[in-house]
């Protein structure tokens, strides 16, 4: 069963593809106006409505889809954050026992926990910093009560950081990585292709591609990439796959 963080992801993808759609049926519209309106026919209010619109400038075809791809990704990453910290919880819910978790996830606490303390020791408000240590204070050998920071341990996640998830992930205890991606049907339908390597190769390029086009939109601006309809959605396609069969190995 998908978990609420895919259901999350997969609806922002179809509210994206449906602006995307939404505009493009408006551009259709207003180029249509002025034929299907009867200027002798409408109330003043009206009329000044439709004019308003006509004058309105409709944004560019580039600066549009640029705009929708910088929140997919961004959607994604969110995605990523809140798997880990899912990962992490339905591994607490089973036991919080200091000795059956993973010593990698007990040394991840740690280092993210110490790193999140420094990056907010300045803060005027420490109450986020006293429950981190608070936290930190049950990951000893002893402890029956294990808390873990899975907030400070999730910030590290983004899409140029596709490797350093699935080491996260596997520190936690759940094992995804490109083997497991290549391996998927549905992730070869969405490549087109056949045997698991050059899924995993067509699949490598493809995020290498989508990280590309995302730096390039985000420090030179929304008119700086050259992202066309099909590209935008198939794409998002990828990045739903990759979601859901992340998702099909934890929950």
């Amino acid at each position: 069963m998908p978990s609420g963080s895919l259901n999350t992801l997969i609806a922002q993808f179809d509210e994206l593809l449906h602006r995307l759609e939404h505009a493009r049926q408006s551009v259709k519209l207003k180029a249509s106006i002025n034929v299907l309106t009867n200027w002798s026919s409408p109330k003043k209010f009206e009329k000044d409505l439709l004019r308003t619109y006509l004058d309105l400038e409709s944004p560019s075809d580039r600066s549009l889809l640029n705009g929708l791809y910088i929140v997919a990704i961004a959607s994604f990453e969110e995605y990523l954050r809140q798997t880990l910290i899912n990962a992490i919880q339905l591994k607490l819910q089973r036991s919080r026992n200091f000795s059956d978790q993973k010593i990698e996830l007990i040394r991840r606490n740690i280092r993210s926990t110490s790193r999140f303390i420094l990056d907010n020791e300045s803060e005027s408000d420490y109450s986020k910093i006293y429950e981190a240590c608070k936290r930190l204070g049950t990951c000893i050998p002893e402890s029956t009560n294990l808390q873990i920071n899975e907030s400070a341990i999730a910030i590290i996640t983004k899409i140029a950081d596709l490797e350093k998830f699935f080491e996260c992930l596997s520190d936690i205890g759940f094992k995804t990585d490109w083997d497991v991606l290549g391996r998927d049907t549905n992730m070869r339908r969405c490549l087109k292709t056949v045997g698991q390597r050059d899924t995993e190769k067509e699949l490598k390029e493809a995020i290498k591609t989508i990280r590309q086009n995302r730096n390039s939109i985000a420090h030179t601006g929304l008119t700086s990439s050259n992202i066309s309809e099909a590209l935008f959605a198939y794409h998002l396609e990828i990045l739903q796959n990759v979601a859901s069969i992340i998702d099909s190995r934890i929950n």
